[in-house]
């Protein structure tokens, strides 16, 4: 960038190399801003250092986001996100404004010091209010506030999560859960089949939830609760699957699968059904994510398009790829609350319960 003061030309540097400038102006400070290929940028008139602005430090920087969670001390939100190749890495917002961790945040970031454009999973931890996330490929790596440290796990994450006790559990993708304890080691649990989600578990310490293609599976790295494919007789193990889980209060688990939704009794080994042929339930395909204290069950499904359903208000609520549910049938027009019964009605049918 260079000025002129009408005798002689100056050089005020270079707010980014090559590419093109499109346009300049000077604030009532005298700062120097510029705008072009690559963003804008602001010099600072009592430094004469140039400011860069652009998506990776004022943005979230990514449409392919593979997974988020939330501090829940501070309420910020991390997310996995790609800002480009040799780039990094990932996002967080803390309320205001987004801020990144990559290669390219020019002082209004925070490091990315791995071999890996983007991340595949991420947790906030409560016990330690740290934040460990999975560079693509790279391991587990746990940000401090200040720096990043190596816990030396799998290089692969399908998901993690941290049990009552404080435990942190990494589910891979190839048969392998294992939890990382005070001692700073990992112990690996027997699990079959690739990784699909994690959860911790709402009735039982130190104990998750976690579920692959062929098993749903409860434990605390001693004892073991498990269902596979074929003890569900509503499955056909040689073509059907289990996605996720969603853990609920006590014993009981939803479990999803492309042929309906399973809420699973681990205490009694009891199931009962639910598919769109004998519930409202959207589509077969679901993929459950979560129950929140309201009593609603979060999951995704496939279907283009589904009825609108009615809230306890009265109010039409629009069908969604994530959809909300609570415990019973949705009728018609009907309300979306799900009473705590374990038998589901819908018309002159019920939903078929089973022992596991």
């Amino acid at each position: 960038m260079l000025r002129f003061d009408g005798t002689a030309w100056q050089d005020m540097g270079v707010w980014r190399k090559g590419l093109f400038s499109y346009d300049v102006n000077i604030d009532s400070a005298g700062n120097i801003w510029a705008s072009g290929i690559g963003g804008a940028a602001k010099r600072n008139a009592a430094t004469g250092l140039w400011q860069r602005h652009r998506v990776t430090n004022h943005s979230y920087f990514d449409l392919f986001s593979r997974d988020l969670s939330i501090d829940p001390a501070s309420g910020a939100v991390y997310v996995c996100a790609n800002a480009g190749p040799g780039t990094g890495g990932m996002n967080m917002f803390d309320g205001t404004r987004w801020i990144g961790f990559n290669e390219a945040t020019y002082g209004l970031g925070h490091p990315w010091p791995f071999p890996a454009d983007n991340s595949q999973a991420v947790l906030c931890r409560r016990s330690t209010g740290r934040v460990v996330v999975n560079p693509t490929y790279d391991g587990l790596h746990e940000w401090t506030g200040t720096g990043w440290t190596n816990l030396q796990a799998m290089d692969e994450s399908r998901g993690m999560t941290e049990d009552s006790r404080g435990r942190l559990w990494n589910l891979g993708p190839y048969y392998a859960l294992a939890y990382y304890d005070s001692t700073g080691s990992w112990t690996p649990v027997a699990i079959d089949g690739w990784g699909n989600r994690i959860a911790t578990d709402k009735g039982r310490a130190g104990t998750i939830w976690a579920s692959t293609g062929f098993q749903v599976l409860r434990t605390d790295g001693t004892y073991r609760f498990s269902r596979f494919v074929d003890d569900f007789q509503e499955l056909n193990p040689q073509s059907d699957f289990i996605t996720t889980v969603a853990p609920d209060t006590g014993d009981i688990v939803w479990v999803g699968t492309n042929q309906g939704l399973a809420l699973l009794d681990a205490r009694t080994g009891t199931y009962t059904w639910y598919s769109t042929q004998n519930s409202q339930l959207p589509a077969n395909l679901v993929s459950p994510y979560a129950v929140t204290p309201d009593g609603r069950v979060w999951f995704a499904f496939s279907q283009e398009q589904v009825s609108p359903c009615r809230d306890s208000a009265g109010s039409t609520a629009p069908a969604s790829a994530i959809t909300s549910r609570r415990r019973t049938a949705v009728r018609s027009g009907g309300d979306c609350r799900m009473p705590r019964s374990r038998t589901l009605k819908c018309g002159n049918c019920r939903a078929r319960t089973s022992s596991g």
